[in-house]
């Protein structure tokens, strides 16, 4: 979450810089397609608008379960989570106790940064 508002800010500071350059919208698109050097993209509700440059931010999907040599993690144990960004997982947790982070990227970091201000 630190890191989505710095890049936030970034992206702000570069719209401030360059007026009419960037456009943000939150909408569902449903169709891209070429129209000569921009791109078309349709919407859900049935507008569309051209740009030239279209990112796809898809978002990071959930870890897969932990391949063990016993097997698999205990589905739907409060003691391994799999998704931390689903609603309310952090709170599922048990209280009080230790908690093992696994992981290298920044969602550890975010989690981490979470649990301590739990």
């Amino acid at each position: 979450m630190v890191f989505g508002r710095y890049l936030t800010a970034l992206l702000g500071q570069a719209a401030d810089a360059h007026p009419g350059v960037l456009a943000s919208i939150r909408a569902e698109a449903i169709g891209l397609a070429a129209d000569g050097d921009r791109i078309r993209v349709e919407l859900a509700d049935g507008s569309a608008f051209t740009a030239r440059h279209v990112i796809l931010a898809t978002g990071t999907p959930a870890a897969p379960d932990v391949p063990l040599e016993s097997g698999r993690w205990p589905q739907g144990s409060a003691r391994y989570l799999s998704d931390p960004w689903a609603v309310g997982a952090l709170d599922a947790l048990p209280g009080g106790r230790d908690v093992l982070l696994v992981g290298t990227g920044l969602t550890t970091v975010d989690v981490a940064l979470r649990l301590v201000d739990a």
